[in-house]
């Protein structure tokens, strides 16, 4: 387990969570010319500082650590 994340299912407050901020970033290239044109590609980063947190819903124990997209 890597440090500052919980074990999975374990609940990590009582009946009352503390707020947390998470940031994303997104980027998509598209090609205007060439053999290329109108081919996009998209790259996604959640959670960027792999902040360990628990969604509001939080059924599921807590969220994912960083996440990376590419399509």
């Amino acid at each position: 387990m890597r440090a500052g994340r919980w074990p999975p299912g374990e609940k990590v407050c009582g009946t009352h969570c503390a707020g947390y901020g998470v940031h994303d970033i997104f980027a998509t290239w598209i090609w205007q010319s060439g053999v290329a044109q109108g081919t996009d590609i998209s790259l996604g980063v959640d959670n960027l500082t792999d902040r360990a947190y628990v969604p509001a819903t939080w059924l599921t124990g807590p969220a994912p650590g960083r996440t990376v997209k590419q399509t």
